[in-house]
């Protein structure tokens, strides 16, 4: 179904556009600054047109997380929780995330990530990373979909930098 979304251009080059990804203007809402943040999950998928995404999870920095969670979790209110996982804010349908393993260094997860649409989500293979480590069988489908993609395109030249 993700494949009827794509749209090409007459150079057969796809063309990408948020627009694709479903509750942007959740996100957009936050007020947060490109750099204060990388979406991370399904919704760089769905930005490509490569399938559908029914959240958007992000990963923000140290000083966005506190003002997020004071801001919408004031004083002693209990933060909701993924079990297994590191404290995640769920607002309405935006995650937030402090972490996104295997990586330490939240801020050059952010500083890699790839500017489209006048949003910040992550590099694809940092997404790779990602989802290997979590290793559930969404993110093993979802790195089919990009290994598939990147096979028959030009990007398949990044599978070169995996970390």
């Amino acid at each position: 179904m993700a494949e009827e979304m794509a749209g090409y251009n007459e150079s057969g080059f796809l063309v990408m556009g948020s627009s694709r990804v479903r509750y942007i203007e959740e996100l957009d809402g936050l007020g947060l600054g490109i750099l204060d943040y990388v979406i991370i999950g399904s919704s760089p998928l769905a930005v490509r047109g490569w399938k559908n995404n029914r959240n958007i999870d992000i990963c923000v920095k140290q000083h966005m997380w506190d003002k997020l969670r004071n801001l919408h979790y004031p004083g002693n209110k209990l933060m909701q929780f993924h079990i297994g996982r590191d404290p995640t804010l769920e607002l309405d349908n935006v995650s937030i995330n402090r972490t996104a393993h295997p990586f330490e260094n939240i801020e050059g997860l952010i500083m890699r990530g790839e500017i489209i649409e006048g949003h910040n989500y992550i590099s694809l293979p940092d997404l790779i990373a990602c989802k290997s480590y979590t290793s559930s069988p969404q993110d093993v489908d979802d790195i089919g979909i990009i290994i598939r993609h990147c096979i028959d395109s030009e990007l398949h030249n990044m599978l070169h930098y995996l970390p």
